[in-house]
């Protein structure tokens, strides 16, 4: 007995949703795609259908609802993806709702299979399932629909994708059980913010990335967002860092951490609003860029011509110089209305573009606010920064500590553990009647460094370290009282 030819993958074409299902949908393949109004279930259809046909392949669109074509398309042209010079040809669309409505399912079905035969398409797209539904006398025939298009489909060797609303399915079990995979598409409003996502719950053949991921509609159609944590779960442990530092180029401050940050790590500069984390994650990047090494600057806060303005306020030349020729690559992102995963899979293609050596991201309360829940971030965090890690990139970011000045030394995550191997904190202390700015290392991994905690000011030279409090206590909570020299 030979063994059956394994089945070709249908790639959908739709940016992100190939990925989610591990190559695309499969040849021959029956899938239910739901949603309720307005979820994105025609504009997704039409779109694989218009890919089939830029891959000089046919779609039939065949629709047993009302609707009359022209307003669809009236709607659907308005999309980037929309060719009409491929209309009718390549994407054909047939109405079928008089044949149902005179001829019941059997003549649906013969019909479906006179227009398959003249068009010999790779895609069929029956738009209106509930419809089949309604006039079928019983569920037994109505499964039997579903069977005769699962004939079709190996008949002709194409791809069915059967519309229908979310009300409509929690109905139709039949289609569940009988068909090769279900693309369940959402609307919903959460805290006054619109969500679109797409799971996938059902699919034969091969492995998917389960779960809920974003979806976009915009100008360009549809977009999918797989999780993040999800897309870059590792196969293996993260690779051991090499030997090597990346230093600031504050000599003081690479002293106390052994000449810099080992590479291939995370780090996290964590202190209130105002403490210089921005300015010392400014001084790694330019201290990479003075021997060639790329960087990306990620921001959620200031602009490229406030950035570039506080560096030449600081003396920052070597800064300021990258960023103009391209060494520094600053990209400001707005959190106002944002979407975790586009944020991240937006950043992960700007990273495949940059190659940078080291990347500052400032900061984290940036995601946390897009992060729906906000549970999310840890994983989230965690699997960006050993994905950059992992592709020899060392990584710094910002994270707030709460108050300005009090007891609280605590970063707004409960494990950091999970998404940093080094931490550096910047702190307020009163002292004298003056705001004084401190600065100590908490931890780096597997590395020796000074714990010593040491007072830092900010000039037109950048951050300046001096030298160890060493005659004061209590320092990092706020109220440092002197300690008296031992003898």
């Amino acid at each position: 007995m030979t063994s059956p030819k394994p089945l070709q993958r249908f790639p959908t074409g739709v940016p992100g949703l190939d990925a989610i299902l591990d190559g695309g949908l499969f040849e021959t393949g029956l899938y239910v795609i739901q949603g309720i109004a307005g979820a994105g279930k025609t504009i997704l259809a039409n779109q694989i259908c218009f890919h089939q046909a830029r891959e000089q392949r046919k779609a039939v669109y065949y629709t047993l609802l009302t609707e009359a074509h022209d307003r669809m398309l009236g709607f659907i042209q308005t999309l980037s993806f929309y060719d009409a010079s491929h209309v009718p040809g390549d994407v054909n669309y047939v109405s079928g709702f008089k044949v149902l409505e005179t001829e019941g399912l059997l003549g649906v079905v013969r019909n479906i299979r006179e227009v398959m035969a003249r068009a010999r398409p790779s895609l069929l797209v029956v738009d209106g399932l509930v419809s089949a539904e309604d006039v079928a006398p019983s569920d037994t025939i109505f499964k039997k629909f579903l069977h005769e298009l699962q004939t079709v489909s190996v008949m002709f060797r194409c791809t069915v994708l059967l519309l229908t609303n979310v009300e409509a399915a929690r109905r139709l079990q039949a289609e569940h059980t009988m068909v090769d995979g279900i693309l369940d598409l959402r609307a919903t409003v959460t805290r006054l913010k619109p969500q679109r996502t797409i799971e996938v719950p059902k699919f034969r053949g091969s492995g998917h990335i389960r779960g809920t991921h974003s979806l976009e509609i915009n100008s360009r159609g549809i977009e999918v967002r797989p999780r993040i944590e999800a897309l870059l779960r590792p196969a293996s442990p993260p690779r051991k860092a090499p030997a090597e530092r990346r230093p600031f180029g504050i000599p003081s401050l690479d002293a106390v951490i052994g000449g810099g940050l080992p590479s291939c790590t995370n780090t996290m500069f964590m202190g209130p609003s105002g403490s210089g984390k921005t300015i010392l994650g400014m001084h790694f990047l330019a201290a990479g860029a003075a021997v060639g090494e790329r960087g990306m600057f990620f921001t959620f806060y200031e602009q490229v011509d406030e950035l570039v303005e506080k560096a030449e306020r600081l003396g920052m030349t070597t800064f300021v110089e990258a960023v103009k020729n391209g060494t520094i690559q600053i990209v400001w992102q707005s959190s106002v209305e944002a979407n975790l995963d586009k944020i991240g899979n937006d950043l992960l293609g700007l990273f495949h573009e940059a190659k940078p050596v080291r990347v500052f991201i400032d900061g984290m309360h940036g995601f946390q606010v897009t992060s729906d829940p906000v549970e999310r971030i840890q994983d989230f965090f965690a699997a960006l920064g050993d994905y950059f890690v992992s592709h020899g990139t060392t990584v710094t970011f910002t994270t707030e500590s709460g108050d300005i000045l009090g007891r609280a030394i605590e970063p707004p995550f409960t494990n950091a553990s999970r998404m940093c191997q080094n931490i550096l904190l910047l702190r307020y202390t009163e002292a004298r009647g003056r705001m004084r700015r401190v600065f100590s290392v908490v931890k780096i991994r597997d590395s020796g460094f000074d714990p010593a905690i040491r007072e830092f000011t900010i000039t037109d030279r950048g951050i300046v370290i001096g030298d160890s409090l060493e005659d004061l206590d209590k320092v990092l909570i706020g109220q440092p009282q002197r300690v008296e020299p031992k003898d």
